[in-house]
């Protein structure tokens, strides 16, 4: 496979120097072989004598993962090393470990040094990657560098400005004069229009404020909300930011860059490479990123019953139990085979889905997992069960995405405003990262000849186009409605649906637009956009005729379009 021999170079370029100092994203889809590659290239390394002097880093999102690679690797004790902090005290405990009782060498012996992203952004806080020599080599930089799942060059700010007026209780005592600058700061915030562009003040410098060496010293005495505040002003001192009002709030809006500069060249192995916007604004803007050949499997044996209906924390907790009879429904149509539901964790005295699904099954209970969203990723536990359920998603603010839409970009607020298309393209390559990630938990992963496995999957979606960021997710995969609520369409809705099938039974070939439907209904395109378009029951029957929102080349639609007339077109 082209992609794989990509990577194979790519590393083997690197172990000799010969690459630049850019980011290489490989994108191979679950079950094509990048682990195996992987684990082999790190013991073909080590078995080199002409590479003797030549070491790696694989850095991993949490120390489960690394448990389940050093297995897989077949690597001698005396070649690796894991350097992680303890699990309940998080990358500031940082040590060597021998991960359950896997043995390995001290760091700075090992050909191969396993570690977590969070201990690398947590070392190199304060010191560029070179300075650092935890993850050297005898002394020397690790030439090899191998970057696992996601990767963001940049991470997107929202800074509540209420949030600042909660440190000065705390900060007082650390510094008075800088709790002086940030009063003044709430204040300017207090009356700052939409929009105001912002150039925060050094707030470290002229104030001797050091939050950096405050968190270190008096971080257990703050609390997660306080202790994220001080990052974030750490991290925007100086910086131009935006302003935002949203849901009464004001935000400040900006970046940080958690990720030493000086990483680079290192080689990101992320299967939602593709999907995502976040690699396509990095390579279109910053042009550090190279992109490795990608590969896609064929997912024309996967079938998806898509429920368009609201999925965020909040709508599915205040309806919990339409939601559970659902899934429990759903589960029940295979009550002999396994499953997997992925859904919100519970909040303090909130209802867990999980129980309430668990009250409404037929048959052994066993037969169904469940998996929080947040942890989605990264593991191959579930990796033979045929059945997968998502229950919504983890949604985020449209200043969330406006934020990683300027991170990602490296354009600040003061030069270009991020308009409502971009934000909508950051927004649904999230929500096609998050389905492939969760989704690919299953049986789906597994590759036959370069096809999934069969799999069957349930997805409760409503925001964004979900169909077709299904369809992009996981191509050649049937995506069919799943009404689990029997509503009949009446109103405007059905009035809608009639002039659509209509317009399907006079063969006509062409875009039906929008403007000529609201026309017809005697109501203005905005009035149809709003009241009709965006109605769950009537999006749900438009998947049912076989028609979809197309035209316009874009993020934004202009009319109507039979579903296969748009195959045939891409074909």
């Amino acid at each position: 496979m082209d992609a794989l021999h990509d990577l194979l170079d790519i590393m083997c370029m690197m172990a000799e120097g010969r690459t630049q100092p850019s980011y290489y994203l490989s994108s191979l889809d679950p079950g094509l072989g990048k682990t195996t590659a992987v684990v082999s290239f790190l013991k073909a390394l080590c078995a080199s004598d002409q590479h003797r002097h030549v070491s790696a880093l694989v850095c991993l999102a949490r120390r489960e993962e690394i448990r389940d690679v050093i297995e897989g690797s077949g690597l001698s004790s005396d070649e690796f090393a894991v350097l992680a902090g303890k699990a309940s005290e998080g990358p500031q405990s940082a040590r060597w470990v021998d991960l359950d009782g896997l043995g390995g060498v001290a760091p700075d012996k090992a050909r191969v040094l396993f570690t977590t992203q969070a201990m690398v952004k947590h070392r190199c806080k304060r010191s560029p990657f070179e300075d650092v020599s935890a993850f050297q080599y005898r002394g020397e930089l690790r030439q090899v560098r191998i970057w696992d799942e996601s990767f963001e060059i940049a991470e997107g700010i929202t800074m509540d400005h209420d949030a600042i007026a909660e440190l000065f209780r705390s900060l007082r005592v650390l510094n008075p004069e800088a709790t002086k600058a940030l009063l003044g700061l709430h204040r300017e915030l207090e009356d700052a229009p939409d929009g105001t562009i912002h150039e925060l003040p050094d707030l470290a410098s002229p104030f001797g404020l050091q939050l950096v060496d405050a968190l270190d010293h008096h971080g257990s005495a703050l609390s997660p909300e306080k202790l994220e505040t001080l990052y974030h002003l750490v991290a925007l001192s100086s910086q131009t930011c935006v302003v935002r009002h949203f849901q009464g709030r004001r935000y400040l809006i900006g970046k940080a860059t958690p990720i030493p500069g000086d990483l680079a060249p290192v080689v990101i192995l992320d299967a939602s490479g593709r999907v995502r916007q976040t690699y396509t604004l990095w390579e279109r803007h910053r042009r550090t990123l190279v992109r490795l050949k990608a590969a896609a499997k064929d997912y024309s044996r996967l079938t998806i019953h898509h429920w368009f209906k609201g999925g965020g924390r909040e709508t599915i907790r205040d309806d919990i139990s339409r939601y559970a009879d659902a899934v429990a429904a759903a589960i029940n149509t295979k009550p002999d085979q396994e499953w997997l539901v992925v859904h919100h964790k519970p909040r303090d005295e909130e209802t867990d889905l999980a129980e309430a699904v668990l009250s409404g099954l037929e048959g052994n209970l066993n037969r169904v997992r469940f998996l929080t969203w947040g942890r989605h990723h990264g593991t191959n536990e579930y990796a033979d069960i045929p059945n997968v359920v998502l229950v919504g998603a983890l949604y985020q603010r449209d200043i969330d995405h406006e934020a990683r839409w300027h991170a990602c970009s490296e354009i600040a607020p003061g030069q270009q405003r991020c308009s409502e298309e971009d934000r909508l393209a950051v927004e649904e390559g999230e929500f096609r990262h998050m389905v492939l990630q969760a989704l690919c938990r299953v049986v789906v992963r597994k590759n036959e000849g370069g096809t999934c496995a069969p799999c069957t999957a349930y997805v409760i979606a409503k925001k964004g186009d979900v169909v077709r960021s299904l369809k992009e997710a996981f191509p050649g995969a049937a995506i069919v409605p799943w009404h689990p609520e029997t509503v009949e369409p009446s109103g405007r809705v059905a009035e809608a649906l009639e002039i659509i099938r209509a317009w399907l039974d006079a063969g006509v070939p062409d875009l039906l637009p929008f403007k000529s439907v609201a026309r017809t209904m005697g109501i203005q395109p905005r009035t149809f956009r709003d009241n009709v378009r965006q109605h769950p029951l009537f999006m749900s029957r438009l998947a049912a005729l076989g028609v979809e929102e197309a035209g316009g080349g874009g993020v934004r639609k202009t009319g109507f379009a039979r579903i296969a007339m748009e195959a045939d077109r891409a074909a």
